[in-house]
């Protein structure tokens, strides 16, 4: 299998370049609360990898920084054999479906009709960007033998008076 990620330069462009976008996209919608500048300068705060096995999860927890980031190399199992567990087969209903090696992000207050989670079961090459102080959990998955790869990191955003925002 060919590497996913050849040169690490090139994983830090993509993402001020994802970060400049969310950053132009915000200012849109709220011009009040920030601005962007052609000084804006996207500090890397670290880069660390996480290896989960079967069984192992990431409780509710944010990061600091202005985003967060997390890329996966590795995933070789599929949503299907994620939800194909007896602990799902439980307590899986229509309206409740399997959770298993899912990331999920909290928002807002939870309510009565109101949804403030969104689920997504990573595919390898995924890239999700987020805001640092979003809550989110990774669920675990049961399949033995397997190993899920990702890299992640924080990414602060230092402007044209060298505050870091």
């Amino acid at each position: 299998m060919e590497p996913f990620i050849e040169k690490p330069d090139d994983v830090y462009h993509h993402l001020n370049d994802h970060c400049h976008e969310y950053l132009s996209l915000q200012s849109n919608i709220r011009p009040d609360l920030i601005s962007v500048t052609p000084h804006d300068i996207f500090q890397h705060e670290g880069m660390w990898v996480n290896y989960q096995k079967p069984l192992e999860y990431q409780p509710e927890h944010a990061h600091n920084g202005f985003v967060s980031y997390v890329i996966y190399l590795e995933n070789p199992i599929t949503e299907e054999e994620a939800a194909d567990n007896i602990y799902d087969k439980r307590v899986r209903s229509d309206t409740r479906p399997s959770l298993a090696g899912k990331v999920n992000f909290h928002y807002g207050e939870s309510l009565k009709l109101s949804e403030n989670n969104f689920y997504h079961f990573p595919q390898q090459g995924d890239i999700i960007m987020f805001p640092s102080w979003l809550g989110h959990s990774v669920h675990p998955f049961f399949k033995e033998g397997v190993e899920r790869i990702s890299v992640a990191g924080n990414i602060s955003l230092i402007n044209n008076t060298n505050e870091i925002v």
